[in-house]
């Protein structure tokens, strides 16, 4: 990106990062088990793909070191309920992903069923990801 940008032009990126999806209330019947589900989906992710779920803490770091000037990084996440527009998203998103984890052996089918229920249930809370906002510019020549 920093090579197809002009002198004191600008690189922005926001990169999720999936350290703290975990339950927002740890007091809800599935908490515990919803958090567990999730650190195994998180390694499996780190084990079979070439993904770096947590490479948003580290971009301004990158940033610095392609030469970027002014860089800024900020995070933020939310807080979702089952039911939710972002839960469906989630949700949408594990049904293909968490089949895999099934099929690999790497999930039972509760596990998989119950994050998908947590994710329509209104009365189930979760942290949704990490959200890194980075921008950097480009000095001039």
């Amino acid at each position: 990106m920093v090579q197809l940008v002009k002198p004191n032009g600008w690189v922005f990126t926001i990169d999720a990062d999936l350290c703290i999806l975990s339950a927002a209330d740890p007091g809800h019947r599935d908490a515990s088990r919803f958090d567990e589900v999730c650190r195994k989906a998180a390694a499996y992710i780190c084990e079979h793909y070439s993904i770096n779920y947590r490479m948003g803490r580290s971009l301004s770091k990158l940033f610095e070191e392609a030469g970027l000037v002014d860089v800024d990084n900020s995070a933020w996440t939310g807080v979702s309920r089952g039911g939710s527009p972002r839960a469906e998203l989630w949700r949408r998103n594990w049904q293909v992903s968490g089949q895999k984890m099934m099929a690999d052996g790497a999930l039972s089918r509760e596990e998989y069923e119950l994050y998908l229920a947590a994710m329509t249930d209104p009365t189930f809370r979760f942290l949704d990801a990490l959200y890194f906002r980075i921008s950097g510019r480009k000095p001039s020549t």
